[in-house]
C-alpha cells in the first residue's frame, strides 16, 4: 500500500487522535504565521515614533512594554507611579544626591530639559484617552517637531478633550463634538466602567504620522478624579494626594543618562528606559 493509503486508513480507524495530531501541527503554524505578520507590519512602522524623546520614566515593568505603549500605542501600562516624580524630574538635581562623597555646598546639575506626564486611564471607541498637560505641545529644542492644534484650541478645563487627527477622521469629530469616555477600570460589583464622562472636543491635532494621531488628550484632573473612586475599592495603588501617572516622556541634557538612572532607578518606585537602546533591541528581535 502507498503511504497515502496507510495514512487514510489510520485516520479512519483513529479519527479523534488523528484529528488532534493535525490540529497540534496547525496551531503552531498559525501562531507562527500571525507572529510573522505582526512583526512584518511592525517593522514598517518601527521608525514612526517621536524620535526626539530621549527616555521614558515609568513603573518597574519590562522595558519593552513601556516603549511599545508610550511610543507606539501598543498595549497599556497598567501600573502607575506617583505624579510627584514629574516635579522631581523637572528640578535640577542636587549634587549631594548623586555624589556620595560630597558633603558640602548645594551645587546642582541640570539633568532633564523637559518632562511630560502621560496617564493612560480611559478609552473612546478603542482609542486611548490620555491625561497630560500643556508641556505636551512643547519640545525643548527648536529643531524638534512639536504637536500643534490645527483646529480649535487645546483643553483648559475638566470636561474638555483634544483629539488626534486619525481619531477625528475615523470618528468624524470636530471642535464642539461630544464623546463618551470610559475608564479601563471596571467596578468590581457592577462590571460597569468605574469612570464614565461626556467630554467636549475643543481641538484637533495636526497629523503627526505617529502614535499621537491615535490618541485623545485631556486635563490631568480627570484621571485624578478616577483615583478618588478607585483607591477605596483597592483597584489602584495609593499614591501621594491620590495623583499618579503611567509614565513621563523625558528630554535630557547631554551626558546625563547615568545620573538620571541612578536618581530614579535606585531611589524611587520608578525606572528609566532609554529610547534608542530599546528601539535597537526591538529591531534586533524583528530581524531575528
Amino acid at each position: 500500500m502507498s503511504g497515502l493509503t496507510l495514512s487514510f486508513i489510520s485516520f479512519v480507524r483513529r479519527p479523534v487522535s488523528s484529528l488532534l495530531a493535525v490540529i497540534s501541527l496547525i496551531i503552531p503554524l498559525v501562531a507562527v504565521g500571525l507572529a510573522i505578520t505582526l512583526l512584518v507590519n511592525f517593522r514598517e512602522s518601527i521608525q514612526k515614533y517621536d524620535t526626539s524623546v530621549h527616555a521614558i520614566l515609568g513603573p518597574k515593568t519590562p522595558d519593552h512594554e513601556i516603549i511599545l505603549s508610550s511610543l507606539f500605542g501598543v498595549g497599556h501600562v497598567d501600573q502607575i507611579i506617583p505624579y510627584g516624580l514629574i516635579d522631581h524630574a523637572r528640578k535640577p538635581l542636587k549634587k549631594k544626591d548623586w555624589e556620595l562623597n560630597r558633603t558640602f555646598g548645594d551645587d546642582t546639575v541640570n539633568v532633564v530639559k523637559q518632562a511630560t506626564p502621560f496617564m493612560e486611564f480611559a478609552e473612546y471607541n478603542g482609542y486611548k484617552v490620555i491625561g497630560t498637560d500643556n508641556s505636551f505641545l512643547v519640545r525643548p529644542e527648536k529643531n524638534m517637531n512639536c504637536p500643534k492644534v490645527s483646529r480649535g484650541t487645546w483643553f483648559h478645563n475638566k470636561g474638555q478633550v483634544v483629539a488626534g487627527s486619525l481619531v477625528a477622521q475615523k470618528e468624524n469629530l470636530s471642535p464642539g463634538s461630544t464623546i463618551t469616555a470610559d475608564s479601563k477600570l471596571l467596578h468590581p460589583y457592577t462590571g460597569q466602567p468605574l469612570w464614565r464622562k461626556n467630554l467636549t472636543v475643543t481641538g484637533i491635532l495636526e497629523p503627526t504620522n505617529i502614535v499621537y494621531d491615535r490618541m485623545l488628550y485631556t486635563i490631568q484632573d480627570e484621571p485624578f478624579e478616577l483615583y478618588n473612586t478607585a483607591i477605596p475599592l483597592n483597584l489602584m495603588r495609593e499614591t501621594r494626594n491620590n495623583m499618579g501617572m503611567s509614565y513621563a516622556l523625558l528630554w535630557l541634557y547631554d551626558g546625563q543618562e547615568h545620573r538620571l538612572q541612578d536618581q530614579f532607578d535606585n531611589y524611587t518606585v520608578g525606572k528609566t528606559v532609554f529610547v534608542s537602546k530599546q528601539i535597537e533591541a526591538i529591531e534586533r528581535l524583528i530581524r531575528g
